[in-house]
């Protein structure tokens, strides 16, 4: 990735409500930045295993935020698919689940995820959500990246 490239939110959930609050929240935050969306594990998937001539977001730095249960092919999954493929092993991966268990969120860290968060439950609580969490990790340098693998509260 160079310094010049555009950012974007990936989000995955298989929860069409979820995705919705997500990106009226984004609106209403006026935070403009293009939103991508797929359903599953899969359907990213697939989407990143596609001829990158074909898609328009070659030059594009991504902030992945994915939901942990999904059909077809869950986060975890979809998570440990990225990791394994050296293109986009480093890209950036939180986790927003509604479970709130350390099981998960540990699961998570191990299988490679930048982060791990527990899902708002109004549109309100996504703001502080972006200002905090997803916020830092929009640095096309990863050494800006906040490092929350010695952090005990990884979730909101």
């Amino acid at each position: 990735m160079n310094s010049h490239c555009e950012l974007s939110y990936v989000v995955v959930d298989d929860d069409e409500d979820d995705r919705l609050l997500m990106r009226l929240a984004l609106e209403q935050s006026q935070r403009t930045l293009p939103v991508l969306e797929f359903s599953d594990g899969q359907e990213l998937i697939d989407y990143l295993s596609q001829d990158t001539s074909a898609r328009p977001d070659e030059d594009m730095h991504w902030l992945v935020i994915m939901d942990v249960n999904m059909p077809r092919m869950n986060g975890l999954d979809a998570l440990q698919t990225l990791r394994q493929d050296p293109h986009w092993a480093k890209l950036p991966v939180l986790m927003l689940s509604t479970a709130d268990d350390d099981v998960t969120r540990q699961l998570s860290l191990e299988k490679g995820a930048n982060g791990y968060l527990v899902k708002p439950t109004s549109m309100q609580d996504y703001g502080p959500l972006f200002d905090r969490h997803f916020a830092p990790w929009l640095a096309v340098d990863s050494s800006q990246w906040p490092d929350y693998s010695s952090q005990a509260d990884q979730s909101l």
